[in-house]
């Protein structure tokens, strides 16, 4: 839906929650059976990188117990703005592309 601004001016990546099933041969696969685009990335990695990573970026849930049930993540979607520092969150599950879509290009029109 983003069209032709995804690998220009707009890049998407999925970080694994799971890395010892989501291994780099997993995600690759993954990629070629949806036949993703270039500027789409698939991230994995150590488990305490990917957790640090999440506390970064603000993708946790402060209760340890919730943020522990890994189904309540699916419906996380973290967008930004890299150049003038924006960062905003949908926190829905499995919300429509369409939503992540319009919040996306709502925080990028320049």
């Amino acid at each position: 839906m983003l069209g032709e601004r995804v690998g220009k001016d707009v890049s998407m990546i999925s970080i694994t929650l799971d890395p010892a099933t989501d291994t780099p041969e997993a995600l690759k696969k993954f990629a070629e059976d949806y036949q993703v685009k270039p500027g789409w990335y698939f991230l994995t990695g150590k488990y305490e990188e990917i957790e640090r990573l999440r506390r970064k970026l603000g993708a946790y849930h402060p209760n340890p117990k919730l943020d522990a049930d890994k189904s309540r993540h699916a419906g996380l979607v973290v967008y930004g703005d890299e150049p003038t520092g924006r960062w905003r969150a949908v926190r829905r599950a499995n919300p429509p592309p369409e939503l992540i879509t319009d919040a996306v290009l709502q925080l990028t029109v320049k």
